[in-house]
């Protein structure tokens, strides 16, 4: 299995134009998933025109006539990972491209986006939180990325007020975009396994305007060592059963018995015998840690939060949408709190 993963992106502003240079990134950088926004690439631009050798490719164009936009994702071929384009049909005001990765038994979605500077922000947030919603319960890992045009460098902006509420991490921590006059972040990396992040950070490219953000992910899932537990197995224990064997035994050695400690020998033995009769031993094989923050109470919070939004899938009306944004919030902040008790 892979055990490193470099994931990057950066805004290309007309692949056609910059094609050998990015051919040129992905091998000096040893990137192994290369996102591009501002492909500027439209349905008349065949595939074979930007194949890179070694790489698989996916693109999202904007074929309504207008000039710039369109996304694209390569994938290095001999990454043992299976790959699926995920189709999300809902209109939105920007564009987006997710794909699911499946990364030896477990799945990540890899979000790509493009948000115009000319679209509204507050639209395109709310837009945002309902694909979100819809996206983050169906996999074990989570990554967007993307040029947003908002200032991420601002940590209480409203983007990513709405990711952290799924549990999102901002990775990037300095800007991607610096002019004569000012410096913004607008290339964001939200990651739900932030844990498992060994680098991070941006190189500059002189092609384009904005900084290549990356960041190189350990997907090796450490080995819990197998071990065995032995406990009474009470799963066909008979109640009154046992209370009738348990008052027909006899006590009569016991009663003779002149020592203390034989009386008590005895008294085990006895009590042992019945047990053993209608709850055996069993030993068992733990093939998972436990994971010691998941509690009942917690396990009954995400059942709930699970039928609202069954419950909301076959509705798709606003009241059941709400009734499961608020459960699903009320889950990650409990998770959280857990976690950190």
């Amino acid at each position: 299995m892979l055990d490193r993963l470099k994931i990057a992106h950066f805004n290309t502003r007309s692949l056609i134009a910059h094609f050998e240079d990015v051919r040129q990134l992905l091998h000096t950088e040893s990137i192994d998933i290369l996102c591009l926004s501002e492909t500027w690439l439209n349905e008349a631009i065949e595939d074979k025109n930007v194949v890179i050798k070694d790489y698989c490719l996916f693109r999202v164009d904007r074929n309504d006539g207008r000039r710039g936009g369109g996304l694209m994702v390569y994938i290095r071929k001999h990454l043992k990972i299976s790959v699926s384009k995920i189709d999300v049909k809902k209109p939105c005001d920007f564009e987006y491209m997710f794909l699911k990765l499946n990364l030896g038994g477990k799945s990540c979605i890899l979000g790509l986006i493009y948000r115009p500077p000319n679209y509204g922000v507050n639209t395109c947030i709310e837009q945002m939180d309902e694909l979100l919603s819809q996206l983050i319960p169906t996999s074990d890992y989570f990554m967007l990325m993307g040029d947003v045009n908002v200032n991420m460098l601002d940590v209480t902006n409203r983007l990513n007020l709405c990711c952290s509420n799924y549990g999102l991490t901002q990775v990037i921590d300095v800007a991607t975009r610096i002019s004569r006059f000012s410096e913004s972040l607008l290339d964001p990396i939200f990651m739900s396994f932030p844990e498992k992040k060994l680098d991070h950070g941006t190189v500059d490219i002189h092609f384009s305007d904005h900084r290549l953000v990356y960041v190189t992910v350990n997907l090796k899932i450490p080995r819990f060592k197998q071990k065995f537990v032995t406990v009474r197995n009470f799963k066909y224990f008979n109640h009154d059963m046992f209370l009738n064997d348990l008052l027909s035994l006899t006590w009569h050695d016991f009663y003779r018995a002149e020592r203390i400690d034989e009386k008590v020998n005895l008294f085990e033995e006895n009590i042992q015998y019945i047990f053993n009769l209608h709850a055996p031993f069993r030993t068992y094989r733990v093939s998972k840690p436990r994971a010691p923050w998941l509690t009942d109470d917690l396990r009954l919070m995400m059942r709930e939060r699970d039928n609202a939004f069954s419950k909301f899938r076959i509705s798709n009306s606003e009241e059941d949408r709400l009734k499961y944004k608020e459960l699903r919030n009320n889950v990650l902040y409990r998770v959280r709190q857990k976690k950190k008790e």
